[in-house]
Formats: C-alpha cells, sequence, structure tokens
C-alpha cells in the first residue's frame, strides 16, 4: 500500500436504457455504448474517480415516437444520439452487506451531445455541456455492478442551433437550458 491506498478499481461496461429502446438491434460502430472509469479508493476517507461515456446510439421510429419533446407527425422519424461526457465522480459512502455493496455516486463534467432527427428535414443540435450527475451503484462480490438510477442533468455552453425546431410535419420542442438523460448502467470491475 502506497501512500494510504488500498488499491485501484477500473470500470468496464455499457448504458443499456438507450440500446434497450432499439431492442438491441443493428450493434456495431453506428449503435453502441461505452464507459470506462477508475475510483480511486482510499482508506479511511471518501473515494474519487472518474469516468469516460461514449454512446452513438441509433435513434428508431419507436424510439423517438415516445419522445414528449417531438410533437405532429412521428411516422418515419429516424435519428442518431451521440454522446460524450468525462465525469469527475465523488463517491461519498458505501455500505456493504455480504456479496453486496452499495454507493451513492455523484458526478460532475464537461460533455458533448449530438441530436440528430430526420425525416424528409433534417433537424440537427451539436453542443457542448456541463453535466451534473447522481448514479446508485449495486456492486455484487466486488465484480459485477448495475447503476440504476443514473441521472444526468446538462446546461449547453454551447450549441450550433436553438434547441427547438420544424423539420417536415414534426415539431421538436427540447428545452433551451438543456436536458435530463435517465440511463442505465452495467458493468464489471477490474482491481488491483
Amino acid at each position: 500500500m502506497n501512500g494510504g491506498k488500498e488499491r485501484i478499481n477500473f470500470h468496464l461496461g455499457l448504458e443499456v436504457a438507450e440500446l434497450l429502446q432499439n431492442n438491441f438491434r443493428n450493434l456495431g460502430p453506428k449503435n453502441f455504448t461505452l464507459l470506462f472509469g477508475q475510483q480511486f479508493l482510499e482508506k479511511g476517507s471518501a473515494d474519487f474517480g472518474y469516468r469516460l461515456l461514449v454512446m452513438n446510439v441509433e435513434l428508431s421510429t419507436e424510439h423517438l415516437s415516445k419522445n414528449s419533446f417531438i410533437k405532429g407527425d412521428k411516422s418515419g422519424l429516424k435519428g442518431n444520439l451521440r454522446v460524450g461526457r468525462l465525469y469527475f465522480d465523488w463517491y461519498p459512502i458505501e455500505k456493504k452487506i455480504y456479496f453486496m455493496k452499495f454507493q451513492p455516486i455523484i458526478s460532475v463534467g464537461p460533455g458533448y451531445t449530438n441530436t440528430i432527427i430526420k425525416n424528409s428535414e433534417v433537424f440537427d443540435l451539436k453542443s457542448f455541456t456541463l453535466s451534473a450527475g447522481f448514479r446508485l451503484q449495486y456492486e455484487l462480490f466486488d465484480r459485477f455492478f448495475i447503476e440504476f438510477p443514473v441521472v444526468d442533468v446538462f446546461g449547453y455552453c454551447w450549441r450550433s442551433r436553438s434547441a427547438r425546431g420544424t423539420i417536415g410535419e414534426t415539431m421538436i420542442d427540447f428545452p433551451e437550458w438543456g436536458m435530463i438523460f435517465l440511463w442505465i448502467n452495467l458493468g464489471a470491475n477490474i482491481r488491483f
């Protein structure tokens, strides 16, 4: 143990809520999610870490038809959601019960979001963001984790266009301040 460090904990996983909305169809370079991070475990103090989340998700007509910010004719809508986040994490407490560990995680960091929605026309919103997040992590056997809920609240620092617009007979009415994403993460820990 160097400098009070107990161990280093890397985690690797994926976000499943966005992929689930398309029934995990067409997984590959144009439809994926990936997360990688590290938790620095200190003896006798709160833990800190970082997390990188990258996703490039196809948005199907079924997926977009459930979006309450999209109104009008939703037939034939398709799109993509590209997200990048670099979170700086704080793990204030943890609770262990036998083979299960529970811990809340509070995050903040910069990000990038690109929402593309298309029918006969294209709505393309690119933005640099500042994100604040909260997630509850449930870990099994010191190896596997599920994080639910994962709440990502982001505000626009810069955006390429208004968050509202019309494409054909479809009206897009995203909030002008930013958005809230709700995700589910699954993954595994690698400890040294």
